[in-house]
């Protein structure tokens, strides 16, 4: 179940939804070094935006990694765990391609 303010909205939210899960669902089937492979090194990202995010979070002491997860759908998707301490939980977060660029599209 997926929301919005509009109609469109959440139909956007639920498809990026079953991309996501669909793309982690794949992931974790792989084999641990298979699935390595795939973990984005950070550095090598040159989107200002997106450069500023990770700054922020880790100012935060708050340790991220990102894998780049696109299934076979090939709708770009990545997956980027947060590790708030060594002794709390992680909050896992998925994103879909589509749904970044309608929030950066949006951002202030």
């Amino acid at each position: 179940m997926a929301s919005g303010n509009t109609r469109e909205e959440a139909t956007s939210h639920a498809l990026c939804e079953l991309i996501e899960r669909d793309a982690m669902t794949l992931w974790s089937l792989l084999p641990k070094h298979q699935q390595a492979k795939q973990k984005v090194d950070l550095s090598s990202i040159t989107d200002a935006t997106i450069q500023a995010l990770i700054k922020q979070i880790e100012d935060a002491d708050v340790m991220v990694s990102v894998w780049n997860v696109t299934s076979d759908l090939n709708i770009p998707t990545f997956f980027a765990p947060l590790l708030i301490d060594k002794k709390a939980s992680i909050a896992l977060f998925t994103l879909c391609l589509a749904l970044a660029l309608i929030l950066i599209n949006m951002w202030p």
